[in-house]
Formats: structure tokens, C-alpha cells, sequence
């Protein structure tokens, strides 16, 4: 970013804040007004920034509200939660109008669109417009990701993003592994304990029969926390030239934290992630070899998890299975009951937010069935198939696959658990997917180098610039 630039959105900003300042006598809104402009004028000139930005913010979302929140700063708490969104919508415009719409393949374009717009025409069965809003932004906004990501960048500036996301992956797994290590005063620090009267007893941050709380931060959850490490493990796994050992080395903190988030989705994921990542790399040596890989560890991993129910359900133990089991076959039924749905934000733990008595199905998929009808869920059930056969077309494993990975390791908690409708997984899960349809094979309008101006960014000024390379 050179000076002239700097000296525009500096000016611009300084300008804002003192309007601002002026008429509402308050620091912290002038201040806020700043930031705002800032970022956006930034992402004007280079859009790359926003996904950067994400990839540091996500990981932390959790952990900063709730501290906000316990220095009685709610309403700062909530302009910081919704950052991520602003910059996504921005970044989405920018994009519609832009030449480099040209680069998304048309078929996931129509596909997410719609599947965004037929969630935005269930918000007719909701209680009210904000609701209808807030479960809008939980459950289909993310998904526009796909379609930005691949517009914004570049693969040099992925390159940079997946370096970025490793990063604060480490970092956030040294806070996972802290905070985990204060036990219960962790809960009091982050406000979590004592529960305020007429709240309810943050359960899911425990096992059964334990009274230590399972590793969540700084994500908002223990099973949120484990996908979200699930997905910078398939960064670590499948982008850039690092050597074995360094992956490895990099994959320690997030292991280690998704042990201690003692959540078994996260645990199968990972299990699921080391077989498709073994099995690409395998299929570069020996296809055949790959293919009873995937085989006997597909029906290993079936046997193990089946084995691990019928215990627990046997010996009691574990109560949270039944109130599984108990949840599917309940939102089925309600899904026969309501095939057009139950209506936006009505569904899954955001909606508590709210109703007192929301519909808390344990699946991400029967959530979109039951808020906006099945053929939602049919549409984004094709839109990952459509992602992950583009991936195995790939003939060699590498970033290309990043997408294919992260859908692999996130699947288990989307199919068993409503942790896409927290923001700092689905936004990272869709980064990763779109990042893989970036290195893909025959993007439309997309060349093999996809050079970058001297700015560091081609995303909005010269998209001929990025029209380079074989084609």
C-alpha cells in the first residue's frame, strides 16, 4: 500500500471522526465510525485484505465478546461480533460488481444464490424481522463465501491467507491449552459463571459425571472449537511446500486442543481428515492402494463409532447419546409436519436468543431442513457434492483439495451437531472450499499463475492482469 493511498483512507477516516464527534459528542462512536471507514476503503483497494482479516479475526470471535462482554461493553460486544459480516457483505458487492464475478464457475453461483435467496423467503414463517435476520446471518450468509473467496484472491494472496490462517491457528490453540489449563476459573474470567438469573447453565462446556470443563476457548464452544481446529488442520495438511515434519510440528497444538475439547465429532473428524489426506496422497503413487485405504479405514472408522454408541448406550453413561438419538428422530417428524419449514431463526441454538423453546435438533443438516424446507437441504447437499467431485477431478493432491479436506473433517459435526451455525466454523470452512476452487483446474477466466500487480492485489482495478498463464 503506498503512501498516496495511505494519506486517503488516513484523511477520509480522520475527516469521519471528527463529523462524527462533532454531532454526537461520543469518542467511542467517532472512533468506531473511523475504523469502519477505514476497512471499508481498504477493501475498495484491496479486497485480499478482508479475507485476511477474517482468517485472524475468526478464531478469537469468541473469546474477545465474551471478555467484552464482562467489562460490560454489550453493545461494543455485538458491533465486534458483526464485523465479520459487514466485511463479508462488503466484499460481496464489490464483487457482484466486478469483473472478476467472471472467475466463480456459474454453477455454484446459481446454486449458492439460491440457496441463500430460498432461506431469505423462509424468513415469512418467522416471528418477526430481526429474528428472521439474525437466523439469515447464522445459517446462509456465510455460504456467499464461496463465491467470494475465488473472486477475491489470487494464489498468491492465498498462499499468504492459508500462512495467516496457520498462524493464528497456533495461536489459538496455545489459548486453548491455557485456558483449559485454569479449569473453572475460566468460566468466572469470561463472565460464563455465575449463570444470571433466568439463564441457562452452559452445559455443553462439560462431559458427563465431570465437574473440570472441556477446552473451548477461544472459540465460543468445546465442539465448535474442535471443527474450527479441524479446518486449519486441512490448511496445515494441504496448502503450501512445507515438509512432513513441519506439518506435523504444526499440527500439535490443534490435536492437542481438539483432545481436550473432549468432543467425539471433532475426534472422528480428525480421524476422517488423516484417511482423505493419506488417500490423496496415496493416489499420486498407487490408485489401487488409495482406494482399499479409503475402503477398510471408511468401515474401520463405522465399526469404532458404532461400537463406542452401543457402549455407552449400554452402560448409561453417557447421556448425551440418547438425547441425540432422541433430537434426530424428533426432527424428522417435524420435518414430515412442516415440509416448507418451521420458518428463519427459529431453529437451533441461536434461537434461543429469541425463544425459550426453539426447535434444538442435533444436525446442521436437518436444522436447514426444518427452517427452510427440504429442498434447501437438497441444494446444499448438492452444492458439496458439486465441490467435492470438482476436487477428486484433481490429478494431483494439493490445494486444489483444500475444500474436498475440510468438508471431509467437518462432516461427522454437520451431520450430528448444529456447529455451522456458529460463525467462526462455517466462515472458515467456506474460506478453505473457496480457496480450493481457487486452485482448481479450469476456472473460467482464471489462468495457472494468476500473477498479482505491484500493489500486491489485482482484484478490482486490472482484472486482465490475473488473465495470464495457460489457460
Amino acid at each position: 500500500m503506498n503512501r498516496g493511498n495511505l494519506l486517503l483512507i488516513g484523511g477520509a477516516c480522520v475527516l469521519a471522526a471528527g463529523v462524527t464527534l462533532a454531532v454526537t459528542a461520543s469518542p467511542l462512536i467517532a472512533t468506531g465510525l473511523a475504523i469502519i471507514l477505514c476497512l471499508a476503503i481498504a477493501l475498495m483497494k484491496y479486497p485480499w485484505m478482508g479475507i485476511a482479516f477474517l482468517a485472524v479475526y475468526l478464531p478469537f470471535n469468541g473469546v474477545v465478546s465474551s471478555l467484552l462482554v464482562k467489562l460490560g461493553q454489550a453493545q461494543f460486544a455485538t458491533v465486534f461480533g458483526a464485523a465479520k459480516d459487514g466485511v463479508l457483505i462488503l466484499l460481496f458487492v464489490l464483487v457482484v460488481f466486478s469483473p472478476r464475478i467472471a472467475r466463480v464457475r456459474p454453477e455454484l453461483f446459481i446454486i449458492v444464490l439460491t440457496i441463500v435467496g430460498l432461506g431469505a423467503v423462509s424468513g415469512i414463517g418467522s416471528s418477526n424481522v430481526e429474528q428472521a435476520a439474525y437466523g439469515w446471518r447464522n445459517d446462509f450468509l456465510p455460504l456467499l463465501l464461496i463465491i467470494i473467496v475465488p473472486a477475491v484472491l489470487d494464489r498468491v494472496n492465498a498462499s499468504r491467507i492459508s500462512t495467516v490462517v496457520v498462524v493464528a491457528g497456533q495461536g489459538a490453540g496455545i489459548v486453548a491449552i491455557a485456558t483449559w489449563s485454569r479449569g473453572i476459573e475460566w468460566l468466572y474470567v469470561l463472565g460464563r459463571l455465575p449463570v444470571p438469573e433466568g439463564e441457562r447453565f452452559p452445559s455443553s462446556l462439560f462431559s458427563a459425571n465431570s465437574i473440570e470443563p472441556r477446552a473451548f476457548s477461544p472459540f465460543s464452544a468445546p465442539n465448535e472449537m474442535a471443527v474450527g481446529f479441524l479446518i486449519i488442520m486441512s490448511f496445515i495438511w494441504m496448502m503450501g511446500d512445507r515438509k512432513f515434519g513441519t506439518r506435523i510440528a504444526l499440527s500439535v497444538l490443534p490435536v492437542v486442543a481438539i483432545v481436550l475439547s473432549e468432543s467425539r465429532s471433532g475426534l472422528l473428524g480428525l480421524a476422517c481428515l488423516a484417511v482423505v489426506v493419506v488417500c490423496l496422497k496415496l493416489r499420486d503413487i498407487r490408485p489401487g492402494v488409495a482406494l482399499a485405504f479409503a475402503s477398510i479405514s471408511g468401515v474401520a472408522i463405522g465399526l469404532t463409532a458404532l461400537a463406542y454408541v452401543n457402549v455407552r448406550i449400554e452402560t448409561g453413561n453417557d447421556p448425551s447419546i440418547g438425547g441425540h438419538a432422541a433430537s434426530l428422530r424428533e426432527s424428522l417428524q417435524l420435518l414430515v409436519q412442516h415440509p416448507l419449514g418451521i420458518g428463519l431463526g427459529q431453529v437451533g441454538p441461536r434461537a434461543l436468543r429469541y425463544d425459550d423453546n426453539p426447535v434444538l435438533v442435533e444436525s446442521f443438516l436437518l436444522l436447514l431442513a426444518l427452517e427452510s424446507g427440504p429442498l434447501v437441504l437438497v441444494l446444499y447437499l448438492a452444492l458439496a457434492g458439486r465441490i467435492v467431485s470438482l476436487a477428486v477431478k484433481e490429478p494431483r493432491a494439493g490445494a486444489a483439495h483444500l475444500g474436498l479436506v475440510a468438508i471431509a473433517a467437518s462432516l461427522v459435526s454437520q451431520i450430528v451437531l448444529p456447529t455451522m451455525q456458529d460463525g467462526a466454523v462455517s466462515y472458515l470452512l467456506w474460506i478453505a472450499v473457496g480457496i480450493g476452487l481457487l486452485h482448481g483446474q479450469k476456472r473460467p477466466g482464471a489462468g495457472e499463475t494468476d500473477g498479482v500487480t505491484s500493489s500486491g492485489d489485482a482484484a478490482f482495478s486490472r482484472p486482465e492482469s490475473v488473465l495470464v498463464g495457460r489457460r
